[in-house]
């Protein structure tokens, strides 16, 4: 996965099933685009099954201190 999505990533085991021989987790990937993540993904694991893909935004806190 590191190798496939970079350093920036962040990775969480969901679930394993040991019958099925399969693992379901969540990857929070920084400054990548989805399209960029699933072609990544898509091309490391050629017998996955991608599920659900959200892209979203975070967001910096504002700095309320320059006296505005």
């Amino acid at each position: 996965m590191q190798a496939a999505l970079g350093k920036n990533l962040r990775l969480y085991v969901v679930t394993i099933d040991k019958r099925n021989e399969r693992i379901t987790f969540r990857v929070e990937v920084i400054s990548r685009t989805l399209d960029e993540v699933i072609g990544a993904l898509a091309g490391a694991l050629d017998r996955a099954i991608l599920g659900r893909a959200v892209e979203s935004v975070i967001r910096q806190p504002r700095d309320f201190s320059l006296g505005r």
